[in-house]
């Protein structure tokens, strides 16, 4: 879990925390969009993630890429973020904790059906010279609603 302070926000701060949002956002904007090909722009090359699906703990941009695009693959989604903290660790280092909801849409036999993931995504990032990236992203689920087969069939 982050450790969540309120220092005061100085102009270089804030610029740090868009940059983090915009990582954060592009995220959900590639996954939807199932460009997975393209999550080298946010994450660091040895990221680690935990989609807490039962598939543990992937290390590095290839492992991810092959877990949630194979999770993914013929699904149509939407994530939406709601309540979001950042906090700035160091010069080059934050934790950030993001409530989330991803809506996914039944295709085929489960068209007009959804499942509704309710959850939190954990994450500690770091700048380097392309911005602000993921190094470790953990995904915290709190409640789910709808056919889970839409995303994970029998």
């Amino acid at each position: 879990m982050a450790t969540l302070s309120n220092s005061s926000l100085d102009g270089s701060r804030t610029a740090d925390i868009v940059g983090i949002k915009q990582t954060l956002n592009l995220f959900a904007v590639l996954t939807d969009r199932q460009q997975f090909s393209q999550y080298s722009q946010v994450f660091t090359e040895n990221a680690t993630a935990d989609f807490g699906i039962g598939q543990g703990i992937q290390s590095g941009i290839p492992e991810i890429t092959n877990l949630i695009s194979s999770t993914l693959k013929g699904v149509r989604g939407q994530h939406s973020y709601s309540t979001q903290f950042i906090d700035i660790t160091g010069l080059n280092t934050a934790n950030s904790t993001t409530y989330f909801v991803g809506i996914f849409f039944g295709q085929g036999y489960l068209e007009g059906q959804i499942f509704q993931n309710f959850g939190i995504y954990e994450a500690e990032l770091e700048k380097n010279l392309q911005g602000w990236k993921i190094s470790r992203l953990q995904q915290i689920t709190e409640g789910q609603t709808g056919n889970r087969s839409v995303v994970f069939p029998s």
